[in-house]
């Protein structure tokens, strides 16, 4: 890593190699604890609905202000003994959301139909 905060690596097209460039800001690792079930992601895939609460997630408690459809609700409450934004939700039907951000489509177990 470079000193000016970007993440240099190989990548290749085909068969020939080029260098990637990131910034390291966009590729933090964000670490969760949703209900006791610790999730870690990054910014880009929190930040990726805006229309969403997930971006929230990015904020220090002391400034999210609550949003969506119980403004008097917050996301992240306080963080948890390690450091982690803690979010007072369901964590196992927490993944199904993370993975929507992530990927795009919504995928549950079939024991939910």
């Amino acid at each position: 890593m470079s000193n000016d905060n970007k993440l240099v690596f190989p990548t290749y097209v085909g068969r020939r190699r080029e260098t990637a460039v990131m910034s390291v800001e966009k590729t933090a690792v964000i670490e969760l604890n949703v209900g006791g079930v610790y999730y870690s992601t990054t910014q880009v895939t929190l930040g990726r609905y805006k229309d969403s609460r997930l971006p929230e997630l990015l904020t220090s408690p002391d400034d999210v202000s609550g949003r969506g459809g119980d403004s008097t609700t917050t996301l992240v409450t306080t963080t948890d003994s390690v450091g982690r934004r803690f979010v007072d939700r369901d964590g196992q039907l927490f993944r199904y959301v993370l993975d929507y951000a992530r990927t795009g489509s919504l995928i549950l177990p079939e024991a939910c139909w």
